[in-house]
């Protein structure tokens, strides 16, 4: 019998700005995109962004480097999964 994994955070305050559906998910989606390249850079975040339902109303892919870049984050920083925690 195989138990329930949830996904942990070490900031309180992030783990409960989520459901851990939504942890899972975005696990998910860290993981998958930091097997193909090794690492996850603020530029692998675009594709990632546009596919989440709270961006995909209000931007596209392109609005989506725009913002990142206006809010200063160098694309090609490697981020950790609490790092893109924070980025969502």
């Amino acid at each position: 019998m195989s138990g329930f994994v949830g996904v942990l955070v070490s900031d309180p305050w992030l783990q409960s700005q989520f459901t851990q559906v939504e942890l899972r998910s975005l696990k998910s989606k860290f993981v998958s995109t930091r097997t193909r390249s090794g690492r996850v850079t603020v530029g692998d975040l675009p594709p990632i962004f546009v596919k989440l339902r709270a961006f995909t109303e209000m931007f596209d892919e392109d609005g989506i480097k725009a913002m990142l870049g206006e809010a200063g984050f160098n694309m090609e920083e490697e981020l950790d999964f609490e790092s893109f925690l924070k980025v969502n």
